[in-house]
């Protein structure tokens, strides 16, 4: 717990007017020394108790402090000051998480898009911040809180990177840095200690384009609502209680409003699903095409609903000589339901998670997912893309 102590100067009293001072004649009478009475030791200070020393107070220009972030720091997060200086975000460099908003005493946090914390401070702008060099010990008291900020890979003993920040209303909110590259996350320390964990075990990644086609046999209107397990960073049109309400026609057409849309758009985040070389199949630059054409007519897609698909994605496999493909199937619809009303007669969900190779690498084939939709129908279709690994095991 921070203790902030406030020192009121207040304006000397007038004095009464010098005529209605009597004069004072100085006392002539000498005050002689007094010696300690015999046997009584001098009183030395109590063992184990520290010399207290002021808390210094934080000055420092705030640009200055988040420039200049060390070194320590900068190595894993990337910490940028808001622009109304009513907090900053610290973002990871290549981990991300799905935890929603959160709220702790003197400060709330809001997961950005890149998976790290945007913090807003309680107390207003920020008027004054600095870097400090100490202990966790200094800041965290409490033994279970030492012993939950371990848990969490905070080094409690050596000395760390610490950003103090001053807010308009006087508080004073110290931060930490986890310097674990697995477990990244912030320690912020105020009238309580907080951690705010960035990850939750797996590096996550984003969920690209799922575009939703609705084709009923007559026009229909329908009420589309998909729930990932993660954030939703981008959606189009716009959701009406959380929901896509449209009027939907057999050639497509998806009507809201005044205007006309083909299809429904959302983007997510999700834990990265595992890509298995014995799950996948490997696609080479040259067969690109023929893979992303051959996987339309297996699920019976339309040629503008397979040209949007090919388009978008062909880039992605074009990019390096191979490219691992797999097809994740129900982790993925566990993931993120999609639900429509009334209910269609069928349903074509395709994602698929991508990985670039430089050479070829030993994989399984599994048969591709395939579809015969009739009446009334839905088709959706997304992936994701992992960092492309630089070489693997050749193939026989």
């Amino acid at each position: 717990m921070i203790l902030l102590i406030a020192a009121c100067a207040h304006d000397p009293a007038t004095p009464p007017e010098a005529s209605t001072i009597p004069e004072v004649a100085p006392v002539p009478a000498v005050i002689p020394e007094v010696a300690p009475a015999p046997g009584i030791p001098e009183v030395a200070p109590a063992p184990g108790i520290p010399e207290v020393t002021p808390v210094q107070p934080v000055v420092g220009d705030v640009e200055d402090a988040f420039r200049d972030v060390p070194a320590e720091v900068s190595r894993l997060y990337r910490i940028t000051l808001s622009p109304d200086r009513s907090g900053f975000t610290a973002d990871p460099a290549a981990q991300r998480e799905t935890r929603k908003a959160t709220r702790s005493a003197g400060f709330s946090t809001e997961t950005t898009a890149r998976g790290g914390k945007r913090v807003t401070l309680d107390g207003g702008p920020i008027t004054a911040a600095r870097w400090t060099r100490s202990s966790l010990l200094d800041l965290v008291s409490d033994e279970a809180e030492r012993r939950a900020a371990r848990a969490a890979g905070f080094t409690m003993d050596a000395p760390t990177d610490v950003l103090e920040l001053v807010t308009e209303d006087g508080g004073t909110t110290r931060f930490a840095f986890g310097g674990d590259a697995g477990r990244l996350g912030l320690l912020g320390v105020c009238s309580d200690v907080t951690l705010v964990p960035f990850v939750g075990g797996k590096p996550q990644m984003a969920v690209r384009k799922p575009v939703v086609y609705l084709y009923p046999e007559v026009p229909t209107d329908v009420v589309v609502r998909v729930e990932p397990d993660g954030p939703l960073t981008a959606v189009y049109p716009a959701l009406q209680d959380g929901a896509w309400s449209v009027r939907a026609h057999p050639d497509g057409r998806l009507v809201q409003g005044d205007r006309t849309h083909r299809y429904l758009f959302w983007e997510s985040e999700a834990p990265a699903f595992d890509l298995d070389p014995a799950d996948a199949h490997l696609v080479a630059r040259e067969h690109a095409v023929g893979f992303l054409e051959t996987l339309c007519d297996r699920n019976g897609l339309e040629d503008t609903v397979c040209g949007d698909l090919v388009t978008y994605w062909l880039p992605e496999l074009q990019a390096h000589p191979y490219t691992l493909v797999a097809f994740p199937g129900e982790a993925y619809t566990r993931w993120a339901p999609l639900t429509v009303e009334p209910r269609p007669d069928a349903v074509v969900r395709l994602y698929f998670v991508l990985q670039g190779l430089e050479e070829p690498v030993r994989v399984g084939s599994p048969p591709l997912p395939s579809a015969d939709p009739s009446g009334f129908t839905v088709v959706e279709w997304g992936g994701s893309s992992l960092p492309p690994q630089a070489s693997g095991r050749s193939r026989p």
